[in-house]
């Protein structure tokens, strides 16, 4: 069978790759704070647990939300809460279709390869990080301490 016939064949894109540097504009950058304001309406019939709201809410705060709502995956999305729901108290075959459902909705590091999905980096908490990581850096009572000791 020819290489390519399947959408999972062969290795997972990368965006820092050469080859891929050519075809940087098919790459999506997902801002890393993520979708402002609240969650969509909930869209099915069959409502969820408490649980399973509060996890709607979390889930249409993440980066890969704005590709959601960008392709209405409203369905989608509720119906893997629903599996999630589902697979706490199932089986096997109940935490298999967590796993591939959350790949499409581009919630694994796979899923979001495979759609060309990419998270911004935070620059605002990186450069919090540094501070915090930085060495020769002391906080006040050190410093006082260099006074008096």
């Amino acid at each position: 069978m020819a290489r390519g016939v399947h959408g999972r064949s062969g290795p997972p894109a990368d965006p820092n790759s050469l080859r891929s540097a050519a075809r940087a504009d098919e790459w999506v950058t997902l801002p890393a704070r993520g979708r402002p304001g609240r969650a969509p309406k909930w869209p099915l019939p069959v409502e969820p647990s408490e649980w399973g709201l509060s996890e709607w809410r979390r889930l249409w705060k993440l980066p890969q939300s704005h590709q959601w709502a960008r392709l209405a995956l409203f369905t989608d999305v509720a119906l893997y809460v629903l599996a999630v729901e589902r697979s706490m108290d199932g089986g096997a075959a109940d935490r298999t279709v967590v796993l591939r459902m959350s790949e499409e909705l581009g919630l694994s590091a796979s899923g979001m390869a495979r759609h060309k999905w990419r998270i911004a980096e935070d620059e605002v908490a990186a450069k919090r990080e540094q501070k915090k990581t930085q060495p020769g850096r002391s906080g006040a009572r050190d410093r006082l301490r260099a006074v008096t000791g």
